[in-house]
């Protein structure tokens, strides 16, 4: 794992902007990760320069590279050049394209990045469309979470709570609604959760990924 950081300017002598990501590597052999991590710099710095539209900086991170070597699970844009990027959707953007299986972001928006904010955590997740968020989804996760709490292997005090969107449930006549995927985040973080936009279709896919990075005593599945 690593991670990518670019401060860059647009334009001479004008704002400077950043763009952070975070990496999985998948490569065993060290020669070839230096080799991946040489490329993905390469397509970072050429992406940041001269593309203008954040989705292209993220589909050119790759180029010459497959999601097999490496994995692309965090990416945040800011500056003055892109105040009008939302660093939620570049999440559901990085699932989308095929960079990452499983991508999060924080009640307050910010991208997160799941293998350090689950780390030793015992996670609860809560899938569903949330379109809207009605008084069964809160039910189901308000007793799921006491019963979780009473699990003798739990400590409460590394409970992470998760509500979790797959792109199938955002997928209309197979096309997703960007503005309808915003619209749900937003409702959901209002209500204090984070949100995990995943393409783990099966249940079972998920729960695998979540116990190669949680590393905790428990992990249960509601």
């Amino acid at each position: 794992m690593a991670g990518f950081g670019l401060r860059f300017q647009v334009t001479p002598e004008g704002p400077y902007n950043d763009c952070v990501l975070h990496i999985k590597m998948h490569d065993n052999d060290p020669l070839q990760q230096q080799v991946s991590l040489g490329m993905l710099g390469v397509n970072m710095i050429y992406g940041c320069m001269f593309m203008k539209d954040p989705e292209e900086i993220i589909g050119s991170l790759l180029d010459g590279l497959t999601s097999r070597r490496m994995e692309v699970d965090m990416f945040r844009l800011t500056g003055a050049d892109f105040e009008l990027v939302d660093n939620r959707l570049m999440a559901l953007k990085l699932v989308k394209n095929g960079l990452t299986k499983a991508a999060m972001f924080g009640p307050d928006g910010t991208v997160m990045q799941p293998s350090e904010a689950l780390y030793k955590k015992n996670v609860l997740v809560l899938r569903g469309r949330f379109r809207p968020v009605t008084h069964v989804n809160v039910d189901m996760l308000m007793a799921s979470r006491r019963h979780f709490k009473r699990e003798p292997d739990v400590e409460k005090s590394r409970m992470v709570v998760l509500t979790e969107l797959t792109l199938n449930d955002l997928s209309s006549e197979g096309q997703i609604d960007e503005k309808d995927f915003l619209h749900r985040a937003e409702i959901i973080c209002s209500l204090g959760q984070t949100v995990m936009v995943s393409n783990y279709f099966e249940y079972y896919r998920l729960v695998e990924y979540l116990s190669k990075i949680t590393k905790g005593k428990k992990l249960d599945w509601y």
